[in-house]
């Protein structure tokens, strides 16, 4: 079992109010294309004419699972709303991408009663996809099995957990007052990561370049056999670690800058307060412990 070097930011200790969308969604998007050939409610597609997924979701949560324990794609909604426009919209377009919408396209966000809950729950049979793609305003997500070229999240303010998941390419954001980015699994190009509160990235192969920010604890897991990598981070952070990294250096930039054997991989971490990394010799990433202030 590989063992993982790690890095982690800790500013302090946050508590965070974990909130499910119970709230209305003060959005200004007023629609998208092709609203007349989407259908509503329930629905059910052959995963063999899907080659892209791109969802959105407000006031609620999306729950998003590739799995084999179903031979197709499969939608449905909670939804404690009863108007055919406040129900969900699907539709596969003949390119392949397979569009998931909260409302109709006459609707508005912000036109969702206040208090209203929308529970998107996705199943799909495991494909490798050229995209998954999930935009959240007031909603939670969890994406589950993911196998794409790229997978893209952006969240207006709330949780995004993507675990068992594999992409060249991760880009994920969460913005506003609350809202942890997590992610377990394997990326081998880029990865961003911006989290309104804590961020967590654990990987099991070794990107070519890792960027990550966040308010609260920001930890970054990598594999201990990787090719070495150049760690910078803000030249207030206290920094730790329990093996051998070169001195902090000063960079033009104005960041400190630390480096672990070649330091082919560019690695940067966005922090205020203090900073370890250590190497963990854990065999199963999902229970390894982080190290608190």
């Amino acid at each position: 079992m590989k063992r993982l070097v790690s890095i982690i930011l800790v500013i302090g200790i946050i508590a965070s109010l974990a909130i499910v969308g119970l709230v209305a969604c003060k959005d200004t998007r007023t629609g998208y294309p092709d609203g007349e050939k989407y259908s509503v409610g329930t629905g059910e597609y052959n995963i063999a004419n899907v080659s892209k997924l791109n969802v959105t979701w407000t006031a609620g949560a999306a729950y998003i699972t590739f799995t084999d324990e179903v031979t197709s794609v499969q939608i449905s909604e909670e939804n404690n709303l009863t108007e055919p426009d406040y129900q969900l919209h699907h539709y596969l377009d003949p390119d392949g991408t397979l569009w998931i919408k909260p409302l109709a396209a006459t609707v508005l966000d912000d036109a969702i009663p206040s208090f209203s809950t929308k529970i998107l729950t996705l199943k799909l049979p495991k494909k490798a996809l050229a995209e998954v793609a999930v935009e959240q305003h007031g909603a939670e997500l969890v994406l589950v099995g993911a196998n794409a070229q790229k997978i893209t999240t952006y969240n207006t303010g709330y949780g995004t957990s993507i675990r068992e998941s594999q992409a060249v390419d991760l880009s994920a954001t969460s913005q506003g007052i609350t809202g942890d980015v997590s992610f377990n699994g394997a990326v081998t190009g880029t990865v961003k990561i911006s989290a309104a509160m804590q961020a967590f990235f654990t990987t099991t192969t070794m990107p070519t370049e890792i960027t990550m920010s966040g308010k609260g604890k920001v930890s970054c897991y990598i594999p201990e056999s990787n090719p070495g990598f150049n760690v910078k981070y803000n030249s207030v952070t206290t920094f730790h670690s329990n093996f051998t990294l070169t001195d902090p250096v000063d960079t033009e930039d104005g960041l400190k800058a630390r480096t672990f054997g070649s330091g082919q991989v560019a690695i940067k971490l966005s922090c205020s307060t203090r900073t370890w990394l250590f190497s963990d010799k854990t065999e199963n990433i999902t229970t390894i412990s982080y190290l608190e202030a």
